[in-house]
């Protein structure tokens, strides 16, 4: 029985005394069913991925629940191995974390990079099964390089040892990023230069078949991606280094108009199921 943190409409109002969310177990639906096809369409329920297991008063995911949730989202956290299903879920964010295992791209991995294995197994295989449902994805900070090195490309283990003359990345540092023209990352964002926050020290060294960089620092790191307008991906696959979902992220009508595409995507995702049950994998 998987176990998962569900932010209804009910849950909302016992988290606004309890300031958390309220636990809801996966297995046990029947006593909290999920919300009808018209009410997910309006306000789909997004997956978040990171945490181990579930935890009393859990805090660690706030910022992208409560940025979901502004968007008109139902945030759904998910734990290591829970099952990511067209059923339960429209959408999935891969959140921010530690460091992707080098060996998943053929490399050994330097002293200080971190890995948690138990978490990489998990959200490998949410990954795998969010692919083959075609289900939109939005990966921030290490979920952009995970996506990355799912769909088979690199990373830069190291920037600060591996990257010339590089800018200070990493603990809330500030910078500014070159948005790509023609993308649909310069769509929502609508200007070229965008000031972004920094909480990494890897970042995306060659870039998976099928996506496309929308946005790069000033000492060439890739900063975002997008998938191509091409091929079987899903309708929204979109990965950013930067923490849009963070209070200090300089730009918050970015960040908005940011999570409201992703979300309009899963709403679309959530309508095209509502449409075709028998259709849409599970």
């Amino acid at each position: 029985m998987s176990i998962r943190l569900s932010l209804s409409r009910i849950g909302a109002r016992l988290a606004a005394v309890a300031c958390t969310v309220s636990l809801i177990h996966a297995g046990g639906l029947g006593a909290a069913p999920l919300p009808d096809a018209a009410t997910r369409v309006l306000h789909p329920r997004i997956g978040i991925t990171g945490l181990k297991a579930p935890v009393a008063n859990e805090t660690r995911l706030n910022t992208y629940v409560g940025a979901l949730k502004a968007a008109g989202a139902e945030p759904v956290l998910l734990y290591y191995g829970d099952t990511v299903s067209a059923a339960d879920l429209d959408g999935i964010v891969f959140a921010g974390g530690e460091d992707v295992d080098p060996a998943y791209y053929g490399e050994k991995a330097l002293p200080n990079v971190e890995i948690n294995a138990d978490r990489d197994r998990s959200e490998m295989a949410q990954a795998t099964s969010a692919f083959a449902q075609s289900m939109p994805i939005l990966g921030i900070c290490r979920g952009s390089q995970l996506l990355n090195v799912k769909l088979g490309g690199s990373l830069v283990q190291d920037i600060p040892s591996q990257v010339t003359k590089p800018l200070t990345h990493g603990h809330g540092a500030m910078h500014t990023v070159t948005v790509l023209a023609g993308t649909h990352l310069a769509e929502i964002v609508g200007t070229a230069v965008l000031p972004v926050n920094s909480y990494h020290h890897q970042a995306v060294k060659e870039l998976a078949s099928g996506l496309q960089v929308t946005a790069r620092s000033e000492d060439g790191v890739i900063e975002a991606w997008e998938a191509r307008p091409i091929g079987p991906r899903p309708n929204f696959l979109a990965g950013v280094q930067f923490h849009p979902e963070k209070p200090d992220f300089p730009s918050q009508a970015v960040s908005k108009r940011l999570f409201a595409d992703f979300i309009k995507a899963a709403g679309r995702f959530a309508a095209r199921r509502a449409e075709n049950p028998a259709a849409a994998p599970h």
